[in-house]
């Protein structure tokens, strides 16, 4: 459904069974590696998530390497956003860091808890999974 009706684009979507797996520049995994860091130290009792590691095994994925050469092959100079979404998500990352550095110097327990929720509720759906997502640049 999401490809239908559409010119011929990248998809950096790939969806495997329940799991979906996308793309995301370099510098928004940079952000989500930073984030994460952050909330692991918020939350001791947090296992250890590795998402730089479970990003670089995610990028090892025979649908990510095909994904890759489809794109520096046929899009190199193509914006994969058509609608934005970049620009979404750099907005949404913003927030998300901003809401992480407050709860970070927040005395007040339950403010810097719902500081955390919110930078969750939208670095959760990002990466629901670590390994789920995949980032690359063009040069």
């Amino acid at each position: 459904m999401m490809k239908k009706g559409r010119k011929e684009t990248f998809f950096g979507v790939h969806v495997q069974g329940t799991q979906v797996a996308g793309y995301v520049s370099n510098e928004n995994e940079a952000r989500l590696s930073t984030q994460w860091k952050v909330i692991e130290k918020l939350v001791p009792t947090l296992c250890s998530l590795d998402f730089d590691n479970a990003a670089a095994n995610a990028k090892k994925s025979e649908w990510c390497k095909k994904s890759m050469e489809n794109l520096e092959s046929h899009f190199k100079d193509v914006s994969i956003a058509c609608y934005g979404e970049d620009s979404a998500l750099n907005v949404l990352l913003g927030f998300a860091h901003v809401a992480l550095l407050i709860a970070e110097d927040e005395e007040d327990e339950i403010k810097s808890e719902g500081l955390l929720k919110n930078a969750l509720s939208v670095i959760l759906p990002v990466v629901r999974t670590s390994s789920s997502f995949v980032s690359h640049d063009i040069a």
